[in-house]
């Protein structure tokens, strides 16, 4: 689907599909022809080829494309808030649920040892995710802190630190 929404207005051949994912066709194929089943997908064939174009009149089209932005564009608006800043060393989103609940985003930053942007940091972080009204939780540490706790197997942090991620900054 989120090839769809980056590529609203574009026919989509298969080749093209192969080509710009890199996956083998039939890895996506079944997926494809259920978001086609259900209207989410428009198909044309020309001779022997399928042409594929996303159905902007989907009865949830608005509802799925404010969800996708809101997170796709997260890690971006955050990368570029951050991006303007010295002393981040990285920069990091990641998923996590608890007891089974609905995942919730979290981002952790971390500054070098000398930081004195510490407040500057936080304040934009806080108002980027205040203007993309989506919960994300966040936290900010100095390196050597990340070092400690990771040292004295600190659940929170060692379950960050090998949680799939999604950089956001990285200057290390």
């Amino acid at each position: 689907m989120s090839y769809f929404f980056r590529n609203p207005d574009k026919e989509i051949y298969m080749s093209m599909l192969k080509n710009d994912l890199g996956k083998n066709l039939s890895s996506y194929q079944k997926e494809l022809d259920n978001l086609v089943g259900i209207n989410f997908i428009l198909e044309k064939r020309r001779a022997n080829l399928r042409i594929f174009s996303l159905n902007t009149s989907f009865v949830f089209y608005a509802e799925l494309k404010r969800i996708f932005y809101k997170t796709e564009l997260a890690g971006l608006c955050i990368r570029d808030a951050l991006s303007k800043i010295g002393d981040i060393e990285y920069a990091f989103m990641y998923e996590k649920s608890v007891s089974g609940m609905v995942a919730t985003k979290s981002l952790l930053v971390v500054v070098c040892d000398g930081c004195t942007k510490i407040i500057e940091i936080a304040s934009k972080i806080q108002e980027t995710l205040a203007f993309l009204t989506q919960r994300v939780d966040y936290r900010l540490y100095r390196r050597c802190d990340v070092r400690d706790l990771i040292r004295n197997n600190d659940e929170e942090m060692v379950y960050a630190v090998n949680a799939t991620k999604e950089m956001i900054l990285d200057r290390e």
